[in-house]
C-alpha cells in the first residue's frame, strides 16, 4: 500500500509503441487496466491518437486548452485511482486477474485503476510489440 506517482502516471496515457501487453503477477482484486475516450466540444469521441488528427480547428484548439490542466512536473505524490472526469471519460475497464494477460494498442488512452490505500501492491510484467519497418 502507499504507491507513488510519478509525473501523474497515474493519468490517462497512450504509448509510443504498436501493442502493449500486461501480465498480471499478483493477485489484487479491484486493479483494472482501464481505456478512455475525450469528449469533444462539438460531441465527437476521441479514443486515441490517430482520432486527433481528424478534428475540426475549434475542437483541437479546444482539447489543446482543456489539457493544460493536466501539469505533468517532475515530482512524486501520492498515486490516485483515476476513474475519468470532465475530461476523460472511462468507456471499458478489464479486470487485471492473477496469472492472465490483456494486450491493446497502445495509441489508445488508458490507464491502471487501482486504490493504492487500500490494496496491497500489484506487480504486473509489461512488455510492447513494436511494428518492424523494413527489411
Amino acid at each position: 500500500p502507499g504507491m507513488l506517482a510519478y509525473k501523474k502516471n497515474f493519468l490517462p496515457h497512450t504509448d509510443s509503441f504498436g501493442v502493449a501487453a500486461n501480465v498480471y503477477l499478483t493477485d489484487v482484486p479491484n486493479t483494472y487496466t482501464s481505456f478512455f475516450r475525450i469528449k469533444t466540444k462539438s460531441g465527437r469521441y476521441v479514443h486515441n491518437e490517430f482520432d486527433l488528427k481528424y478534428l475540426s480547428r475549434e475542437d483541437a484548439d479546444d482539447l489543446r486548452e482543456r489539457y493544460k490542466i493536466y501539469s505533468h512536473e517532475d515530482i512524486w505524490e501520492d498515486w490516485q485511482e483515476f476513474k475519468g472526469d470532465a475530461f476523460y471519460e472511462r468507456y471499458l475497464q478489464i479486470p487485471s486477474e492473477y496469472n492472465s494477460m490483456n494486450m491493446y494498442r497502445g495509441n489508445i488512452w488508458h490507464s491502471i485503476t487501482y486504490d493504492s490505500k487500500k490494496s496491497p501492491l500489484r506487480y504486473s510484467l509489461v512488455t510492447a510489440v513494436i511494428p518492424h519497418m523494413g527489411h
